[in-house]
């Protein structure tokens, strides 16, 4: 039993020894804690430092994110609305209907992205379709630049042959004064072979006057008078017939110049049927030319309805811009809500700050989660700043599209004010045309007053050959007296011989009637045909008179194809004009467009900072209750979603990238379009 009491009393000491171990181990465990829980509280006093940094931090991105909203115009309203929620927010169950809201909001900010990109599609679309009209209507101006090129190279051969037609009518002339001058000639031997008639007839009478002195001196017998007398009129007779051959010679003279002025008129009249034919082409170039112009006119005004189609579609496009501005408000809105929402999930994480000690373990997996997710963040705030970076260049590129928009603008303005000029140019070719017709009529008016001239030197002549009739008619009688005398005288052989000579120059004097009686007949011919020739003047003024009726129409066609011209160019001005403030539209909703792209970039620089802020604050927090579980399951919901969002916006600035592209594209377009109608109007001007 002793044994057995010693046994136990040595268990006992082991037991105490053992105690006495546990109680120092106890000892030193409590010492270890102590330790830890001063550690603790050093933590706790460091976390204390930090969760007072981040706190002003939050306050600084608070301060950060009103001056967002205040940029936005809008943060007022919002922050008076979280206010409300602030103070509707007390429990998990109101947070919850909160965070539904927010989620409802963000299904509708989704709902409105669908919608804005469906807008920018159909914008898209529209885009297409208005280019498309563009090209269609630069075509429809290269080909009436094609049909007013043809028209001046028209004009330009009716020009020419108008031009031809004066060098015809001016040879014409030429020939007429040639002719006229023929005529004046022609005219004086006239003149000069009826003062030789008239001496003739003096001659006659003075021999009548002889042969009665010789037949007085005959009937006194005084033979060697009478035939001293004869003599003389023998003499008198080879004068007069010298006189009549020299008459006759310059009547042949006249005869060649009518016969040279009838080819002449002849080849006039060649000439003045192929002005006539020249004119008729030139009347049916004209009528094309007018054709031209009317289908130019017909393709200008459907030209001018696409334009007007198109301005609707901008129209409508600026309406679905202003829709799609709405949308991008409303969803700034929703945003700063959630910005809101944020704040007030920050105020929650606050209140669980007293509960830091329990959730070490949970803190450091969490932690890595934020990391992570901040990472993500980080990452998505890069891509963001490039998709800035590519809308600023994306800018860049559409203001030089504007600029080479505004040069081509201004090339045009330049190529009407030449096309002014070209018509001015017109205009004084179309007063030099009238001058010419003025000059043509004066011409007319001249020829009219020669023709009157020479039907007065007809009727001088046809006076004189009536009074060349009475003459042979007064001869006639005195040879009959003289035949009756020698019938009733009888004379001795000398009166015999005289009166054979008598009878011999009585033959002559027959002889030369006859020859006057052709000459007569001649003359008769070539009044004739001097009327015939009038006749053909009068006809070949008539054809001039209808010539110039026919110039002063085409005039008149050519003045009113001017005045469409005209009217034609300022329709072109005006198209222009409109043109230039579509222009400038699209540059200043370009202009809003990059300074709502800052804006974004601002505020997408805001987030980020909010962001940085909020990764330095969550590495300072120390939760790991419940409560901050729930609330880190929905921070994390809460970032899913902005993940989503950011996802959705990088899709929508993607869909921005590539619409910008179509937009630099059609600006390409548009300016090799543009470079098309300056090449084709330069080439019209080289043809013109």
């Amino acid at each position: 039993m002793l044994a057995q009491g010693n046994n136990m009393l040595v268990q006992g000491n082991n037991m105490l020894v053992q105690e006495n171990n546990m109680l120092a181990l106890g000892n030193n465990m409590l010492a270890q804690g102590n330790n830890m829980l001063v550690q603790g509280n050093n933590m706790l006093v460091q976390e204390n430092n930090m969760l007072a940094q981040r706190n002003n931090m939050l306050a600084q991105g608070n301060n950060m994110l009103v001056q967002g909203n205040n940029m936005l115009a809008q943060g007022n309203n919002m922050l008076a609305q979280g206010n409300n929620m602030l103070a509707q927010r007390n429990n998990m169950v109101q947070e919850n209907n909160m965070l539904a809201l927010g989620n409802n909001m963000l299904a509708q900010g989704n709902n409105m992205l669908v919608q804005e990109n469906n807008m920018l599609a159909q914008g898209n679309n529209m885009l297409a379709l208005g280019n498309t009209m563009l090209a269609q209507g630069n075509n429809m101006l290269a080909q009436r630049n094609n049909m007013l090129a043809k028209g001046n190279t028209m004009l330009a051969q009716g020009n020419n042959m108008l031009a031809q037609g004066n060098n015809m009518l001016a040879q014409g002339n030429n020939m007429l004064v040639q002719e006229n001058n023929m005529l004046a000639l022609g005219n004086n031997m006239l003149a000069q072979g009826n003062n030789m008639l008239v001496q003739g007839n003096n001659m006659l009478v003075q021999e009548n006057n002889m042969l009665a002195q010789r037949n007085n001196m005959l009937a006194q017998g005084n033979i060697m008078l009478g035939n001293n007398m004869l003599a003389q009129r023998n003499n008198m007779l080879a004068q007069g017939n010298n006189m009549l051959a020299q008459r006759n010679n310059m009547l042949a003279q006249r005869n060649n110049m009518l016969a040279q002025r009838n080819n002449m008129l002849a080849q006039g009249n060649t000439m003045l049927a192929q002005g006539n034919n020249m004119l008729a082409q030139g009347n049916n170039m004209l009528a094309q030319g007018n054709n031209t112009l009317a289908q130019g006119n017909n393709m200008l005004a459907q030209r001018n309805n696409m334009l007007a189609q198109r301005n609707n579609m901008l129209a409508q496009g600026n309406n679905m811009l202003a829709q799609r501005n709405n949308m991008l408000a409303q969803r700034n809105n929703m945003l700063a809500q959630g910005n809101t929402m944020l704040a007030l999930g920050n105020t929650m994480l606050a209140q669980g700050n007293n509960m830091l000690a329990q959730g070490n373990n949970m803190l450091a997996q969490r932690n890595n989660m934020l990391a992570q997710g901040n990472n993500m963040l980080v990452q998505g705030n890069n891509m963001l700043v490039q998709e800035n970076n590519m809308l600023a260049q994306r800018n860049n590129m559409l203001a030089q599209g504007n600029n080479m928009l505004v040069q081509g603008n201004n090339m045009l303005v330049q190529e009407n004010n030449m096309l002014a000029l070209g018509n001015n140019m017109l205009a004084q070719g179309n007063n030099m045309l009238v001058q010419g017709n003025n000059m043509l009529v004066q011409e007319n008016n001249m020829l009219a007053q020669r023709n009157n001239m020479l039907a007065q030197g007809n009727n001088m002549l046809v006076q004189g050959n009536n009074m060349l009739a009475q003459g042979n008619n007064m001869l006639a009688q005195g040879n009959n007296m003289l035949a009756q005398r020698n019938n009733m005288v009888q004379e001795n052989n000398m009166l015999a011989l005289g009166n054979n000579m008598l009878a011999q120059g009585n033959n002559m004097l027959v002889q030369e009637n006859n020859m006057l009686a052709q000459g007569n007949n001649m003359l008769a011919l070539g009044n004739t045909m001097l009327a015939q020739g009038n006749n053909m003047l009068a006809q070949r003024n008539n054809m001039l008179a209808k010539g110039n009726t026919m110039l002063a129409q085409g005039n008149n066609m050519l003045a009113q194809g001017n005045n469409m011209l005209a009217q034609g160019n300022n329709m072109l001005v005006q198209e222009n004009n409109m043109l230039a403030q579509g222009n400038n539209m699209l540059a200043l909703g370009n202009t809003m467009l990059a300074q709502g792209n800052n804006m974004l970039a601002q505020r997408n620089n805001m987030l980020a900072k909010g962001n940085t802020m909020l990764v330095q604050g969550n590495n300072m927090l120390a939760q790991g209750n419940n409560m901050l579980v729930q609330g880190n399951n929905m921070l994390a919901q809460g970032n899913n979603m902005l993940v989503q969002g950011n996802t959705m916006l990088a899709q929508g600035n993607n869909m921005l990238a590539q619409r910008n592209n179509m937009l630099a594209k059609g600006n390409t377009m548009l300016a090799q379009g543009n470079n098309m109608l300056q090449f084709g109007n330069s080439q019209s001007k080289q043809n013109y």
